[in-house]
């Protein structure tokens, strides 16, 4: 094997973490598996599998982590620790499918969840959103005949591939670092990395594991925008243009925010209105046109033309960012606004005025 440059190479078989950096154990099965060390961090790949390239991004998540732990405060993760390429059958990036369904003219805050094990049928129909995810395994359920179903019911629905884009349930395993990963821009990587080493630390070690959905991801969504920023301003430089990409990301998120919150209250004053429902149609597809025309105009864009499931997918995300955003616009210090998110009530309303309160007001 060639020396790895910034990289130390470990004997494949120390496989267990100390404690201070987290138990994890990797799943990789292949003959020669390499143990990796980056700035504290044990990583693990396939021989076969570590190219120049994923050898980068190990390097990068590497000091990313450390930067985690040393200044936003975090516990060692789970995530990103394994490289899961396709030349493996059974260690291959794992697979799992979300389908969100909306009723025609209904809209909420936050779907409700449904797990769809191995496979199996689910035909009933629904009054309010929900989302319907089914988890990696062998007989991962694709959804799509419950996309079907739905569709030739009349509901909006929106259904999403995962490829282990984010740390499964309550385990300190994580996801895996695939080949897209690998392909990714370094600031993607960052923010991802950030973003998701926030949610593991919320849920597992400081105790926001019920906060309400909106919260927990507009949250975690600046986090990792905010987090970035910092990092990057410190290991590439303010002129940098991994450093101009960044801003320039959160920029691009904040004004998709701002479409989809849009999107949301022009829709659900419609859904209130004492109209037929032919009527309701044909004014809900004119808003939705002018609306995909502004989305289409956006750097940061849906992954699928706007209807009540793609809102519902969203707004989770981006219905709380702006009072977030303003938070952080307060208190840029990364290590002040870290230590605000977390002292952020799990309660909607709770949250929503402690939030409010930090950013200087309500907006009138």
């Amino acid at each position: 094997m060639a020396a790895k440059t910034g990289l130390v190479l470990l004997a494949a078989s120390f496989m267990q973490l100390s404690d201070s950096e987290g138990p994890f154990t990797h799943s990789l099965e292949c003959e020669n598996v390499e143990t990796i060390e980056s700035h504290g961090t044990l990583f693990y790949a396939c021989e076969e599998d570590l190219t120049p390239r994923v050898e980068e991004t190990i390097q990068l998540l590497g000091r990313v982590k450390e930067y985690e732990q040393d200044v936003l405060g975090m516990h060692a993760t789970g995530n990103y620790r394994q490289y899961a390429s396709q030349s493996h059958e059974a260690s291959a990036p794992a697979i799992s499918y979300r389908l969100y369904v909306a009723p025609k003219f209904k809209l909420g805050l936050a779907p409700e969840f449904i797990a769809i094990p191995e496979r199996r049928e689910y035909r009933a129909l629904v009054e309010k959103p929900v989302m319907l995810y089914s988890n990696p395994g062998p007989l991962v359920d694709d959804l799509a005949d419950e996309e079907l179903f739905f569709r030739e019911n009349g509901y909006d629905t929106y259904r999403r591939v995962m490829t282990d884009f984010s740390s499964p349930g309550e385990t300190i395993q994580g996801a895996n670092i695939t080949p897209g990963f690998v392909g990714s821009s370094p600031e993607w990587q960052i923010i991802t990395e950030i973003h998701e080493g926030y949610h593991y630390n919320d849920r597992l070690f400081w105790g926001h594991g019920d906060r309400f959905e909106g919260l927990k991801e507009s949250i975690v969504t600046m986090e990792g925008y905010a987090g970035a920023i910092d990092f990057i301003k410190l290991e590439y430089g303010e002129g940098s243009e991994t450093y101009a990409k960044t801003l320039k990301k959160l920029a691009d998120w904040s004004e998709f925010a701002y479409l989809m919150n849009k999107s949301y209250a022009i829709l659900s004053n419609l859904y209130v209105q004492d109209i037929t429902s032919g009527e309701m149609e044909s004014r809900k597809q004119e808003i939705l046109a002018g609306l995909n025309a502004q989305a289409s105009a956006l750097d940061y864009r849906p992954e699928a033309p706007l209807n009540n499931a793609v809102i519902e997918g969203y707004i989770p995300y981006t219905r709380l960012f702006p009072i977030v955003y303003r938070v952080y616009q307060s208190h840029p210090d990364i290590r002040e606004f870290a230590e605000i998110m977390r002292a952020v009530p799990d309660a909607e309303q709770e949250g929503i005025d402690y939030l409010e309160q930090q950013a200087g007001g309500v907006l009138q």
